[in-house]
């Protein structure tokens, strides 16, 4: 039985998905699979994945048609054998005792779920990020992952078995925070969990910046209200929702389809967080205050004017 399968949804990755791929294969820990899962990607991100699976058997591809990183991760979900899952991303790399670390916890601690910490990697430095839960308990771990913690699959290693027991897909309709879905549907069921406080996993914000976590688009916007409406159907209208539905709202300043009336609206019993104060200036609340108070065009003028001037 192989005790952790690895999934790898690619999309156009041909640039650096063999800097992720060799750090799995770099693991201490060896009984495990790769599922590759290639998006419809008409670059050699296919090619690359299966030479790596002519030279490792551990490793195995799927070609799909292009569906969104939602749909590669569940392809990779039902295509799994392991005991245990976790999500490398393409454009990310992990350390080699990572597989060997969490998996020894799980099977120490019989846990369903383990948590760990990670490292965020940019232009300037090199962040580790604490991921400690404010307790073991699930019902308190739901909590965090709306506020506190990363809902990123990444640094989670979960038992298998969860996701057909408690009915828990990747949803096909969104294009980001699939994962941030997947580990609060979870979470809403009495997994045992474990935290594991070491940093493996490398999160890149350098070489894939057209993620769609750091662009804006309709799809993006449409995916943060369907987890903010699926959240209020779980604990109801919540001071939890507040940064969630704030980070709506940034995406719509930055959307030419949405009109002036329209952004108002959304959410807009939020509109009276966003003030005119001297430490707001020059930053999205700012901006927000602006596009409600005044004009959107403006307000979106603006904001593209700072962005230009950063840029210089």
């Amino acid at each position: 039985m192989v005790d952790i399968s690895i999934i790898v949804a690619a999309y156009q990755a041909e640039k650096y998905i063999c800097r992720s791929l060799d750090s799995i294969k770099n693991q201490t820990f060896k009984n495990y699979e790769v599922i590759l899962v290639d998006d419809g990607s008409f670059d050699k991100t296919g090619k690359i994945c299966d030479e790596y699976a002519v030279a490792d058997s551990r490793f195995r591809v799927i070609h799909k048609k292009n569906g969104g990183v939602s749909s590669a991760r569940q392809a990779g979900i039902d295509s799994a054998l392991g005991e245990f899952v976790i999500h490398v991303d393409p454009d990310d790399w992990i350390e080699p005792a990572m597989l060997e670390e969490m998996y020894e916890c799980a099977k120490n601690t019989e846990a369903d779920v383990v948590i760990s910490d990670f490292f965020v990697e940019t232009r300037k430095k090199r962040m580790y990020v604490k991921q400690k839960p404010t307790s073991l308990d699930y019902k308190s771990y739901f909590y965090d992952l709306i506020d506190k913690l990363h809902g990123c699959c990444w640094n989670k290693l979960i038992r298998r078995e969860c996701f057909c027991k408690y009915d828990v897909k990747f949803p096909q309709n969104i294009v980001m925070c699939e994962d941030s879905y997947v580990n609060l549907k979870l979470a809403l069921n009495p997994i045992k969990l474990a935290y594991l406080p070491k940093a493996f996993y490398h999160y890149d914000r350098i070489v894939n910046g057209a993620s769609a976590v750091f662009t804006v688009s309709g799809k993006k916007l449409m995916s943060q209200v369907f987890i903010i409406d699926w959240l209020q159907k779980q604990i109801g209208d919540s001071s939890f929702l507040i940064e969630r539905k704030k980070q709506a709202k940034y995406t719509a300043l930055n959307l030419e389809s949405i009109s002036a009336s329209e952004f108002k609206k959304l959410y807009s019993e939020i509109n009276y967080l966003f003030k005119l104060e001297l430490k707001s200036i020059g930053r999205l609340d700012f901006f927000v205050f602006i596009a409600l108070h005044f004009s959107l065009s403006l307000a979106r003028f603006m904001y593209r004017c700072k962005v230009l001037f950063f840029k210089l």
